[in-house]
């Protein structure tokens, strides 16, 4: 008896203590290049529409050219195929020695509606001594990996991209995209349809460049876009959020008060659309603290419904992204990817659809890594970025790749209240496993 109820006891000791715990990681990286850099990360599909892996894509430096005595980096675009054990399906390089440039990354759709492959937006390559401009270009790639084709964007000079969204039809087909960015020195929005032909573009001559954009939806039904401009003066940013119909054309400002340091962003969401980023008015630590907040707007009247301060100070020079968890087709809640300003970390923290900041599941150390971009999907998280070691630190990895694999889910932070609930019941249990043990033994010798 004495032996059963120390097991008891040691198991439960273990397993409460063990719910304040790290997720396992499994790190991946290509460690090919002089420099890596994944940016983007998408769920990889084959021909029968089954997932089986993720998509990455980033840059990396081939080489270091020397020309009439000038120093010029040969970076090039790299898209990747990772199987669900973490080792590269295929790969895809674009770009000669002039410096490439990866825009965005995103699905491509076929006749059937279905994914089919994916669209880079990069700019167009080119040999370093040809000395010419160079645009935006797409290039379709099929869901193997093997270009399909690549087409002019029709955009201007050193124009940028910022985002591709699809759009849809009445009958919920995919009928092309939207895309936004700067062209000539202006914010854009313009329409192409699936061959990634552009049918039309509009300039807002209020902003520098279009940031980010959604496709408001009502039953499925496209009913307008929402988009973030900005506007650049070299020295101050200010941001708007607007409304767009179908055409292009502004319909009015829904928001129009960000901070200059917000970079704000947008997620859209079930009938509704998300707005977060950063502000410096919440005060943690000192008054250079900053907080990310999170609003949620109404698709159909544009009114906010609730609005969400992170509880830990930030940095406003780190990633914030905001992901959506999906299950049959309906977000259930997100999860917000932001660092801690206390200990430089990386947390992922849950909220609701009430906007109620939840339990973190996952933390991490961020002096070695700079995460540029998460994905959840069946219960694992998904990190890129590139590995950057301390300045006193000689490691091999350092600019190399970031490909981290989290296929745990468990709480790294127990909440005081639940502590202090752990500690009640583990005291209520442990006597009454003693009281059982002494009254065994006080039977047992009586029966003696």
């Amino acid at each position: 008896m004495k032996k059963v109820v120390m097991i008891i006891i040691s198991l439960f000791i273990a397993i409460t203590y063990n719910l304040n715990v790290y997720a396992k990681d499994t790190f991946y990286s290509l460690n090919k290049y002089k420099e890596e850099k994944l940016n983007f990360i998408l769920e990889g599909y084959n021909d029968k529409q089954s997932s089986n892996g993720k998509v990455v894509a980033g840059t990396y430096l081939k080489d270091t050219l020397e020309i009439d005595d000038r120093e010029y980096n040969d970076i090039q675009v790299l898209l990747m195929k990772y199987n669900n054990d973490g080792k590269i399906v295929w790969s895809y390089d674009y770009g000669k020695d002039v410096e490439d440039n990866l825009y965005y990354l995103s699905y491509s759709y076929g006749d059937d509606n279905n994914i089919d492959g994916y669209i880079l937006a990069v700019k167009e390559t080119s040999e370093i001594i040809e000395n010419k401009g160079t645009n935006p270009i797409f290039i379709k790639l099929d869901l193997k990996g093997k270009e399909v084709y690549q087409k002019n964007t029709n955009l201007s000079l050193n124009s940028d991209i910022k985002k591709i969204i699809p759009t849809y039809d009445s009958n919920n087909n995919v009928d092309g995209y939207i895309v936004v960015g700067s062209n000539d020195n202006k914010g854009f929005i313009a329409k192409y349809n699936k061959e990634l032909d552009q049918v039309w573009i509009k300039d807002n001559n209020e902003s520098t460049s279009i940031e980010d954009a959604v496709v408001l939806r009502n039953e499925n039904v496209i009913s307008s876009y929402v988009l973030i401009s900005c506007y650049d003066n070299g020295q101050d940013k200010s941001y708007k959020l607007y409304k767009y119909d179908l055409n292009g054309n502004v319909v009015e400002v829904i928001k129009d008060d960000f901070e200059n340091k917000d970079n704000p962003k947008l997620l859209e969401s079930n009938n509704s659309f998300l707005v977060y980023g950063f502000t410096h008015e919440v005060k943690f630590k000192s008054d250079k603290s900053t907080a990310y907040y999170i609003i949620k707007f109404n698709s159909n009247s544009n009114e906010e419904e609730w609005e969400t301060v992170g509880n830990t100070p930030t940095n406003d020079n780190k990633t914030l992204e905001i992901r959506p968890v999906i299950k049959q087709d309906k977000i259930v809640e997100y999860l917000i990817m932001a660092s801690n300003d206390n200990d430089s970390s990386i947390e992922i923290t849950r909220l609701n659809l009430d906007g109620v900041l939840e339990n973190k599941i996952k933390k991490i150390n961020n002096e070695y890594y700079d995460i540029e971009s998460f994905y959840f999907s069946k219960n694992i998280i998904y990190f890129i970025g590139q590995i950057s070691c301390p300045e006193d630190d000689n490691c091999d990895y350092n600019m190399k790749s970031l490909y981290l694999i989290s296929t745990e889910d468990k709480v790294i932070e127990v909440k005081e209240d639940d502590n202090n609930m752990i500690l009640i019941v583990s005291g209520i249990i442990f006597g009454f496993l003693v009281t059982l043990y002494i009254i065994k033994k006080y039977v047992s010798n009586k029966q003696k």
